[in-house]
């Protein structure tokens, strides 16, 4: 059924669609919807890719080799460790995403192969975006200054990184339509204008009644870099005018949110600037422990610090190749094992525990072949340039929120992670189409 519904012209392209609609979905509602559909786009694209002649395939590369052999390293870990635990022992959650890299090329194929039906893609995801983010935000709430959620997460956190990707994607898309306003100025591309402004401006609505302190620094670090990427790129009127907006729009929502922005994340920073200072000066960890035994800092900051602190240790015990899936025995042990999760709220930390130095390293060098094949692809306009900024300035804010949760274990972050690794390949595979015709 599904290969009849794939060939067949008439569905093809809203099945597509829908899929790829589904398969960012974890930014609006927080549910496994992302999964079914981007496994039944792995079964699409697998058929597609049997039928095609071996001269006209493209072929994975060493970074898709990389991919597979990092995955069947993690399965063998896996199937070590369960092997040889000991009865009674918990083995840690989360430990799937780790072998998501099988996927990766794969799904790029898909988007590679059935790029032709996704162009509207981009308008679909802003105009579910702008239903979902007005139906959920609780204007009233966040006009009073309260805590409140938006979309449909569950919490504030999660909603807050969100909105974050969604107001990234936005920026791109004002900036096309932008650019596209010097062709023409016909309502299709002022409507479009419309839209972007508007989704963006309820994502930064919703971020500010959510309250995330590591959302809102992310966004403030990556936002101003994406709006001066944007200018570069637009003509010198039209750049002028649109700087100057931008400058009085920020210097307005910081006139009106300067007072809750200082509540709520001073305590925080202050206190994380005297515990960096404190450690840079003794070479150790004891003023950090001193403060959480002090309680002079903010619960939740020092919460957080309980969770780093046990991180820490267990990555004392297996720097290099880390603990694996059975980590959990070395937290049970550490010093502030009776801390309230085990979600160690830094997506970096929940690397290195499992996988140690050479796991993130992996995944850092994996990732900046993955940029490259982006850059080289919107290089020789395989790619519109504003796609290849977009996939550069998501992945700036999303690495910045790993600083401060666990998004990585998080369906958005599984969800991006499969979209930004298959978008990389896609880019290669484009590459590999442009120096040779024959390959489809």
């Amino acid at each position: 059924m599904i290969r009849t519904a794939a060939s067949n012209p008439t569905l093809r392209q809203p099945i597509l669609l829908c899929l790829c609609l589904l398969l960012p979905s974890a930014v609006w509602v927080e549910s496994d919807a992302y999964r079914y559909a981007g496994g039944v786009l792995l079964i699409l694209a697998l058929l597609d890719y049997w039928r095609t002649p071996s001269p006209a395939r493209v072929t994975i590369g060493m970074a898709g080799i990389a991919c597979f052999a990092w995955a069947a390293y993690v399965a063998a870990r896996f199937a070590l460790t369960a092997a040889t635990a000991p009865p009674g022992l918990r083995l840690g959650s989360a430990e799937g995403i780790y072998l998501f890299p099988v996927a990766f090329t794969l799904l790029g194929y898909a988007f590679y192969r059935f790029r032709a039906d996704l162009r509207r893609l981009p308008l679909l995801f802003m105009l579910v975006s702008l239903v979902m983010l007005g139906v959920s935000i609780n204007y009233q709430a966040v006009l009073a200054g309260e805590r409140a959620g938006f979309l449909f997460h569950n919490n504030t956190i999660h909603a807050s990184v969100a909105g974050g990707l969604i107001a990234v994607i936005a920026v791109s898309f004002i900036e096309r339509a932008l650019r596209g306003l010097g062709r023409s100025a016909h309502r299709g591309t002022l409507l479009r204008l419309g839209l972007g402004l508007l989704v963006l401006a309820f994502c930064l609505l919703g971020i500010f009644g959510a309250k995330s302190k590591g959302v809102w620094l992310a966004l403030g670090l990556t936002m101003p870099l994406q709006v001066a990427a944007m200018l570069i790129h637009l003509p010198r009127r039209r750049r002028l005018l649109v700087g100057a907006a931008a400058a009085a729009a920020v210097a307005g929502m910081l006139v009106a949110v300067a007072g809750s922005l200082t509540l709520e994340m001073k305590p925080s920073l202050m206190s994380a600037l005297a515990l960096l200072d404190a450690v840079a000066v003794d070479g150790d960890f004891q003023s950090v422990h001193e403060a959480i035994a002090s309680g002079a800092v903010p619960f939740s900051f020092g919460e957080r610090l309980m969770l780093w602190m046990n991180a820490l240790e267990v990555v004392a015990l297996h720097p290099v190749f880390g603990a694996g899936i059975g980590w959990e025995e070395g937290w049970n042990a550490s010093r502030y094992a009776g801390a309230p999760y085990k979600l160690m709220h830094n997506g970096y930390a929940e690397i290195l525990v499992r996988y140690g130095i050479s796991g993130l390293v992996f995944f850092l060098v994996l990732y900046g072949a993955f940029a490259l094949h982006v850059v080289r692809a919107a290089r020789q306009r395989l790619i519109p340039a504003g796609a290849a900024k977009t996939w550069m300035f998501t992945l700036l804010f999303f690495a910045l929120t790993l600083l401060t949760n666990s998004n990585n274990r998080l369906a958005i972050g599984e969800s991006f992670i499969l979209i930004s690794a298959g978008f990389a390949f896609c880019c290669f595979y484009l590459q590999q189409h442009a120096r040779n015709p024959q390959i489809s």
